[in-house]
């Protein structure tokens, strides 16, 4: 994983302009933000402790305030890191110029060890095959791992039920480069095997609250993969096979209960809820108008 951004171009009308529609409470925290996106490198936790933290020495609502940077697009959440559009491009630009330099590094030390083993004269020639006759060290063959990126992009479309892989830019490259031996030990059926077992994790794949699916890069992230081995999202995708056994009267005369009182906390929750609160405008068991005060946009 690359370091923590300490550097980033900054444009001030960007950050002027973009901040215009914003309360001054809001825009405050909103720069706060930024900065510890890149200072966690896109690792900010969407929790009540890092909210708390953003507005402590105001005694602000935190609650208030991010439901408003959410719904002017300021930021977003995705599995529970705050993330912005802006910050997202940067960090990946500065994570990818990260591992082309790492890689340019190796690849001339490994052109500089070449050259060394390659001026041994015939004579060491002779005296390392007696050593190796006599149990000493052999020579070791330096090389970069070379991927066949079109394997790794047809198991992925073959095996896995949604979003598809239609390029294979430098970034992925980079990242699969890096990932290859770090997780799968340069071996295609590994690959081959994870993908097999993420593929059965429908939570992953839009069978969640928000319809929200995972692609490639988001699969290798660093946090993500470890997440997902130690099965974090099949425990969400059993929750969520919990909470479809809800009983939709109940869950009708809370959501009608929260329109007769719509606050910034159980407005966030219904963000949450997005699906299930689609699945019961569906059965016409709550009205536009009522999806309109949850500020759900299912219809």
């Amino acid at each position: 994983m690359a370091k923590k951004m300490i550097f980033i171009q900054y444009n001030p009308d960007d950050m002027v302009n973009g901040c215009f529609l914003l309360s001054g409470k809001a825009e405050l925290v909103y720069r706060r933000i930024c900065d510890l996106i890149y200072l966690s490198n896109n690792n900010l936790f969407d929790e009540e402790v890092t909210w708390s933290k953003l507005t402590e020495k105001f005694d602000w609502d935190f609650k208030e305030i991010k439901q408003e940077l959410i719904k002017k697009n300021k930021i977003y959440i995705d599995s529970d890191i705050i993330r912005n559009n802006g910050c997202d491009k940067a960090i990946e630009k500065a994570n990818y110029n990260h591992e082309v330099a790492k890689i340019k590094g190796q690849k001339g030390a490994l052109v500089k060890k070449s050259l060394i083993t390659s001026s041994a004269t015939s004579s060491a020639t002779s005296s390392a095959t007696s050593s190796a006759l006599a149990g000493g060290k052999q020579t070791i063959n330096y090389k970069l791992l070379t991927i066949n990126y079109n394997n790794i992009s047809s198991s992925w479309n073959e095996i896995i039920p949604t979003s598809h892989i239609k390029e294979f830019t430098p970034t992925r490259k980079i990242l699969m480069k890096k990932r290859f031996k770090q997780y799968f030990n340069e071996d295609y059926e590994e690959w081959n095997k994870f993908l097999r077992r993420i593929a059965k994790i429908p939570f992953l794949w839009g069978e969640n609250d928000r319809g929200w699916k995972a692609d490639f890069n988001w699969v290798l992230n660093e946090n993500n993969y470890t997440k997902i081995v130690e099965g974090n999202y099949e425990k969400d995708t059993k929750e969520l096979a919990d909470r479809k056994k809800y009983d939709p009267v109940e869950r009708v005369r809370v959501w009608k209960t929260v329109c007769d009182k719509p606050t910034p906390f159980m407005l966030s929750q219904a963000e949450k809820s997005f699906q299930e609160i689609s699945d019961l405008y569906k059965m016409k068991l709550l009205t536009k108008e009522q999806l309109d005060i949850l500020q759900v946009k299912a219809y």
